[in-house]
């Protein structure tokens, strides 16, 4: 039978991807802030980081960098999608999942560094590198979650007020342009 009455709604496959991906450039940019506010001397900074096995962050932060792009692009998308938009969400509530990941992400990032380094796990809190750490990543939390909304945010007004003046064509009109062109 026919689908009158039925609404099909697509299911956002990435609807994470902008929360991951910021948590991502959060984590590691966190992560590099705190080794600079914990260990100020440059030189004694990278014997830290050679020592505890820290090789792989410039790979992780390209990694972030792709994956907090994407979700920038997600976010800007899904505003300039044709249909209702979802309420975006508050801002506590996203600011409280990226502070919780990136805390979380953080504390275990450092203690297996150290376990794959052989560095010994005490160590952690000789440079106070875990406390100030966790305390960056809740401040980097905040202000991704401010981005993210602002970004939101700019992206539906953008789509307010661009879109209502670009006239689109409508559904059935793309095909009988088709089949009147052949």
């Amino acid at each position: 039978h026919g689908g009158e009455g039925k609404h099909v709604r697509e299911a956002p496959r990435l609807r994470g991807l902008p929360t991951f991906g910021l948590a991502m450039a959060g984590l590691v940019l966190g992560h590099v802030l705190a080794y600079l506010i914990a260990v100020p001397d440059p030189h004694h900074r990278a014997f830290v980081l050679q020592r505890t096995g820290h090789e792989y962050l410039p790979a992780m932060a390209e990694a972030a960098l792709v994956l907090a792009l994407a979700g920038m692009a997600a976010v800007v998308i899904r505003a300039l999608a044709p249909g209702p938009r979802d309420g975006s969400e508050r801002f506590s509530r996203l600011a409280g999942r990226l502070a919780l990941v990136q805390v979380l992400a953080f504390g275990g990032q450092e203690v297996v560094e150290r376990i794959v380094a052989g560095a010994p796990i005490r160590h952690l809190a000789s440079d106070h590198i875990l406390v100030i750490g966790m305390a960056v990543q809740v401040v980097v939390a905040l202000a991704g979650a401010a981005f993210l909304r602002w970004l939101a945010r700019t992206s539906r007004k953008l789509a307010e007020t661009v879109l209502p003046r670009v006239p689109l064509p409508r559904a059935g009109a793309v095909p009988a342009l088709a089949s009147a062109s052949w």
